[in-house]
């Protein structure tokens, strides 16, 4: 092999791995900047709870309309208590911009979770469903993939979602591993379509006990798993102020 051809070979490796680097230097640094937005966000979030408001459901309604004038396409703030998820929950025009943009709309790999542009901002829908990045350090939606335990749900049994009209809290029934073109992001199930969305989630679901959901509303959320799986969670509404 003479010079020429192992000096090209070399600028090549150097050149990958420059690429490389920078590649991993851009996602740490979006991790930071997603670190400080969400520590930002979540103290005007908490500020409402300081106000002294003993209703839940009125503070919840108006801790959103506050954050909603500095963040127009946001619809929620979703929680599920005894994890670490505690985020904002936006709205786009697809399904596409808020996988790679921040609250703030700025460009950031690691997005924010949003609900699926179909579906109602006010969660009236059957289904409504939301989407979250699986982030390695545990970030956005990584804390689904501890529902992979059936015995994790006795821990974190629910989820609360707080609106512009209140708070919502929501049993959690199903867990399960899904590939992306299974039919679960329908926002309304009737008929064969619905006895089908059922007999599906009876046979793949990991949590233990019988399907307790017969069509009411349900809160859908969504993330990556492993091999291009989706983790999918699913709850039903139980309390509505």
């Amino acid at each position: 092999m003479n010079n020429k051809v192992v000096k090209g070979l070399q600028l090549i490796l150097v050149l990958v791995l420059v690429f490389s680097l920078g590649k991993i230097g851009l996602y740490y640094k979006d991790q930071h900047v997603y670190d400080r937005n969400e520590a930002r966000i979540a103290e005007k979030y908490r500020e409402g709870e300081k106000a002294g408001v003993e209703d839940a459901h009125k503070a919840a309604a108006e801790k959103i309309a506050a954050l909603k004038k500095d963040y127009p396409d946001l619809v929620a703030w979703i929680e599920i208590p005894g994890t670490p998820l505690s985020l904002p929950v936006v709205q786009g025009k697809d399904n596409d911009y808020y996988l790679n943009h921040d609250i703030e709309k700025s460009r950031n790999a690691l997005g924010v979770p949003f609900m699926d542009y179909r579906n109602k901002a006010d969660f009236s829908d059957q289904n409504t469903i939301i989407y979250g990045h699986r982030v390695k350090n545990g970030k956005v939606f990584h804390p689904l993939l501890s529902y992979e335990d059936p015995a994790f749900v006795k821990t974190a049994p629910k989820i609360v979602v707080d609106t512009e009209k209140g708070r919502k809290v929501y049993e959690i029934f199903a867990a399960y591993k899904a590939n992306p073109y299974e039919d679960f992001r329908s926002v309304q199930y009737e008929g064969q379509r619905l006895a089908a969305f059922r007999t599906r989630l009876e046979t793949k679901n990991i949590l233990k006990g019988p399907l307790r959901w017969q069509g009411e509303k349900i809160v859908t959320l969504q993330t990556c798993s492993e091999k291009e799986e989706r983790m999918v969670l699913h709850g039903r509404l139980v309390e509505e102020k």
